[in-house]
């Protein structure tokens, strides 16, 4: 049971010929019936609703009922129930809105508004996700809320008269929830009666019945030829005989017997085949008209099933009242304990009982925050001393590491000299590998009857290319000179190396000036081809790029070759011109760029760039 659910409830059944209510209280979280009272109607001689209501209230009053949490029952013949099968998995606001579009289709084409609710069932009998839907017209429940509440009533819930009476025969008879075998639950009324099947803790079906114990009433008067208040009074000393031809309630439980087997054919014609062939298992009786002697005999022969009566017992006999059954479910409902809830009150009222129910959960929640806010106070005071001593802690280290920066930098500048210094060496020393590296790829991707005359650095290829088209000037060019040996200037010299007048200095290579090894060239022949006679150094420039040590092979433009041609092939022309072979070649002459470098220029500049700036 909830922490704050209702200590007590009261359960209002207002009946056709009697009120009844039953107040259900905790004794020792165990719960058990208060108080049971009963208004007859017909004995207080109350002949409309004014009256009723009147004699209502001062009953109430006088029994000490008036001021405490009513559930009003709403007879069923008011009221529309349906089993609903939806899909598997489906809950919360999806299911809501299934449900809803469900009542829809229960209120037709009505223009009334309805008021609804749903109960859950847990999944059985061919059933995936089986809900139980309630649906009743709001002006049925807002006429019987007008006349209760402007009176001052506590009216906190409204309930179906037949899902209280199941409620109270799962709550008695709680080893029926786990009989899977269909049983009649017959709530007999003066009026009206209603029929539920019920099986394994589910609500099958609910079915009004026209048919009330007052008929039993009216034949005795017929028979007797007495009053209608004399045959009721009789009538309870009289035993049903059903093999008494002549008996006067003979012909009336046949009636009810009629009523009885159109309801349940009903029934079956809409249930699942899992169901729908097996026998009833046993009869339930209850009501006003199940205290009727013999009547369970003459119901047990008709339907050659067990019959029993039930219902809660007297507080003061501890006999059972199948009168208090409807009362005691509805009580049960607000008492939150029913095995079947299905609330019709409008949502207002809904509203409203919800937020008393749970103002105490709202009290002890402001209680744990206010307490928990103290607590994450307090520990957020600690963490900030905590933080301040950390801070100053930080403060201390980061003034000793500021003395250190200046060394640091000075380290850092003395690396990056001696890095810097290495530049030379790693560009020009790994020169002759470049070249034995390159040598190895053109022998790996020539071809047959290619061959190679002429394979040159690019640095040097461009030393030697004659700066004009003339080749006669450039025979007659003198060699260049040679540089003068290499001066090894740090980062922190090379302006004041550039501006010196000492020609020794002014005329150094600076070992951020190395010039960089990138490409190579290499010129030779391959077989001519009167068709597609470039079709053999395509392959070859092919298998080049394949190799992964050149990127970007292609043939030397012509301006960047100018002069060279000559150099290069006229002792190979002069060689073979009066060969065999002559004319059987055809002369290239291609730039292989290198994939990788030995030092990374565009890092390099970074560099420099970064050690201007922390000088500045």
């Amino acid at each position: 049971m909830a922490l704050f659910a209702n200590k007590e409830a009261v359960g209002l059944d207002i009946g056709h010929g009697a009120v009844k209510a039953v107040r259900l209280g905790l004794r020792d979280k165990q719960l058990a019936i208060e108080q049971t009272v009963l208004l007859d109607i017909q004995q207080e001689g109350l002949l409309d609703e004014q009256e009723l209501t009147r004699a209502l209230l001062a009953w109430l009053e006088e029994n000490g009922l008036r001021h405490r949490p009513l559930t009003v029952g709403i007879p069923q013949y008011l009221a529309t129930t349906q089993v609903s099968d939806f899909p598997p998995g489906v809950k919360g606001e999806e299911l809501r809105g299934m449900v809803s579009f469900e009542t829809m289709q229960l209120a037709g084409l009505s223009d009334d508004a309805f008021s609804s609710d749903f109960h859950v069932m847990t999944p059985k009998f061919g059933r995936q996700n089986p809900v139980l839907i309630g649906v009743c017209r709001q002006s049925v429940i807002d006429d019987r809320l007008r006349s209760l509440t402007r009176e001052g009533l506590n009216v906190v819930d409204l309930g179906m008269n037949g899902l209280a009476v199941a409620s109270t025969f799962y709550h008695l008879h709680p080893e029926a929830l786990q009989d899977d075998r269909p049983s009649l639950l017959l709530d007999l009324g003066d009026e009206n009666s209603t029929l539920l099947v019920v099986a394994g803790g589910h609500v099958l079906f609910v079915g009004s019945l026209l048919f009330g114990t007052s008929r039993y009433t009216e034949a005795l008067a017929t028979h007797l030829h007495c009053s209608d208040d004399q045959a009721d009074r009789r009538k309870r000393d009289l035993v049903l005989d059903p093999d008494d031809r002549e008996h006067p309630f003979t012909a009336v439980t046949a009636q009810l017997e009629s009523e009885m087997r159109n309801a349940i054919e009903h029934w079956r014609a809409g249930e699942k085949e899992e169901l729908s062939h097996l026998l009833l298992g046993k009869i339930w009786l209850t009501g006003g008209g199940a205290g009727l002697a013999g009547l369970p005999d003459a119901i047990a022969r008709f339907f050659g099933c067990e019959v029993a009566v039930f219902g809660p017992a007297d507080p003061a006999s501890g006999a059972v009242s199948p009168g208090m059954t409807t009362a005691f479910g509805l009580a049960l409902q607000t008492m939150g304990t029913a095995e079947i809830r299905v609330c019709l009150a409008p949502e207002s009222l809904r509203w409203t009982q919800r937020r008393k129910r749970l103002f105490p959960y709202l009290l002890a929640a402001e209680i744990i925050f206010a307490l928990l806010l103290g607590a994450s106070l307090f520990r957020y005071h600690l963490g900030l001393n905590r933080d301040a001593r950390s801070l100053s802690d930080e403060v201390t280290q980061l003034s000793e590491c500021k003395s250190l920066i200046p060394q640091l930098q000075k380290q850092m500048a003395t690396m990056d000299h001696y890095e810097r210094m290495l530049i030379p060496f790693v560009e020009k020393g790994n020169r002759g590998q470049r070249f034995l590296t390159t040598i190895g790829e053109l022998e790996r991707a020539r071809s047959e009857g290619d061959f190679f005359v002429y394979l040159a650095d690019w640095l040097t290829f461009e030393e030697l290319r004659p700066k004009t088209s003339d080749a006669s000037s450039a025979r007659n060019r003198p060699a260049p000179a040679a540089p003068s040996a290499s001066l090894f200037a740090s980062v922190g010299t090379i302006a004041a190396a550039r501006n010196s007048t000492d020609p020794s200095v002014a005329n150094a290579t600076l070992v951020g000036d190395v010039e960089r090894l990138d490409r190579m060239v290499v010129a030779g022949h391959i077989p001519y081809q009167v068709e597609g006679r470039l079709t053999a150094l395509l392959q070859l420039v092919d298998n080049l790029k394949k190799g992964g040590v050149f990127t970007r092979v292609d043939d030397l433009p012509e301006p960047q070759r100018q002069g060279m041609g000559d150099q290069v092939f006229n002792i190979w022309e002069r060689f073979w011109r009066d060969k065999p072979f002559k004319g059987r070649f055809t002369q290239f002459m291609i730039v292989l760029p290198f994939a990788r470098l030995d030092v990374n220029t565009a890092a390099l500049a970074a560099t420099d760039t970064s050690k201007k700036g922390s000088k500045k």
